[in-house]
């Protein structure tokens, strides 16, 4: 009889222990993020892309400043040297580069956070179909959110593992600077009519 108290016991106690190790993994699969949330800002900085876009523009605007600088030591020197034709051509010309060489900058900055938005968006979307979500948000558009949530850390995995192409590094051309018109020549004097020969 205790035998058989003791069998309905353990057996009881055996279904208890599997209902509930059945019940918390069902628990932990209703709880399981449907949505994930990173934090742009870090992928955007932090990422092998990111660095390589903010040194690329970094060197395109440190050559920009090397040109204008060496342009701008020739001006001083004409102009010490009292060469007023050759000091107003190189203010025009660095006028032209200026507008020429903030064109180029702005160009290059659309094209480098293009690109990397591209990646970063095939990122994306590679790890909510990998992971089953429903959806992916910025940290800075989510009021509260869980840390479970937080996919950061592998959307950037994949991130770092592409390859971003900015293309060829544009040349910053200085503009020549507009030539002078001639002066008008003056107008030709005409001879006098000839007068009429008297008969």
């Amino acid at each position: 009889m205790k035998r058989t108290i003791l069998a309905a016991a353990l057996a009881s106690l055996t279904l208890i222990v599997l209902v509930g190790s059945r019940g918390a993994a069902l628990a932990a699969d209703a709880v399981k993020p449907q949505f994930g949330v990173v934090n742009a800002a870090a992928l955007y900085q932090d990422s092998v892309a990111g660095k390589a876009g903010v040194a690329r523009l970094e060197k395109l605007q440190n050559d920009a400043m090397a040109k204008l600088e060496a342009m701008q030591a020739d001006l001083k020197k004409a102009q010490d040297g009292k060469d007023d034709a050759a000091a107003e051509r190189l203010q025009v010309e660095m006028q032209g580069a200026v507008y020429a060489f903030q064109n180029a900058l702005s160009a290059e900055q659309e094209n480098v956070v293009s690109n990397i938005q591209a990646a970063l968006e095939k990122s994306l979307e590679q790890y909510r179909t990998e992971h089953g979500l429903l959806g992916i948000f910025s940290s800075e558009t989510m009021l509260s959110y869980s840390p479970e949530a937080d996919v950061t850390e592998g959307v950037m995995a994949l991130f770092n593992k592409q390859k971003v192409d900015f293309g060829p590094e544009p040349k910053l051309e200085v503009p020549a600077a507009p030539a002078k018109p001639d002066a008008l020549a003056p107008a030709e004097a005409t001879a006098p009519a000839a007068e009429p020969t008297k008969k």
